[in-house]
């Protein structure tokens, strides 16, 4: 996965947490003891989907930026 995919991938996220938080999207209603699932992911594996890509976008970000130095001593007399 590329770094802009991981992105796009953590907006959708952001965006899913967001409307079941809202309850824009309903997880699920219980009535007199009958519980019916209405969406496929809970609040806590949209959390950890998050986590994890958050994770792999900041190991990407660091291994990107790499220093280079190039040290010489020619020329100069200690």
């Amino acid at each position: 996965m590329t770094q802009e995919e991981i992105k796009n991938e953590l907006k959708v996220i952001e965006e899913a947490i967001v409307k079941l938080q809202s309850g824009e999207r309903i997880a699920s209603v219980s009535y007199n003891g009958h519980s019916v699932s209405y969406f496929g992911i809970s609040l806590h594996e949209l959390l950890q989907q998050r986590q994890r890509l958050q994770g792999k976008l900041l190991e990407k970000e660091q291994n990107s930026k790499r220093q280079i130095v190039f040290s010489t001593h020619k020329g100069v007399q200690e």
